[in-house]
């Protein structure tokens, strides 16, 4: 019931960010507090982590990848009992185009874009390798457990 409930604050964010015209200034404050994080770490372990110099857009396209990573992870760990991964993943790609889609005629400020369809997917690609993984790690564990309670 936690997972359902905290995907559907996830995919009612996604929604709001995605369409609102404040999101620039949100996703601008989010990926500048993230940024200040990393710039500090960079600062105190004495090393340049991220070149950001040679990444075109990288801000707004790793803020594609991580918010679709996200929501393609929420639904993993939701749904993999009962969907095939490339069911999985086709569906979120389909919503995060629906949401590119919906930007040009919801909001007068927001446009939808190529690029950010493929972060998008690059984002989910990764979120159910990722929900796999972790999915599978429980498994196991879980598999111990059981097999040490008898």
């Amino acid at each position: 019931m936690f997972l359902i409930s905290i995907s559907i604050a996830f995919f009612g964010s996604i929604g709001v960010l995605s369409l609102s015209d404040r999101a620039p200034g949100v996703t601008k404050f989010a990926l500048g507090l993230f940024r200040g994080i990393g710039r500090r770490i960079e600062r105190r372990s004495g090393y340049d982590l991220v070149d950001r110099s040679d990444i075109p857009f990288a801000y707004d396209t790793v803020g594609h990848m991580v918010l679709w990573f996200g929501a393609a992870f929420l639904v993993w760990m939701l749904f993999h009992h009962r969907f095939s991964a490339l069911f999985i993943a086709t569906a979120v790609f389909a919503m995060s185009a629906g949401v590119e889609v919906a930007q040009g005629y919801l909001s007068s400020t927001r446009t939808p874009s190529v690029e950010d369809l493929l972060a998008n997917g690059v984002g989910i690609g990764f979120g159910i390798i990722a929900g796999a993984m972790i999915s599978g790690i429980i498994e196991v564990f879980n598999r111990g457990v059981r097999s040490l309670a008898r």
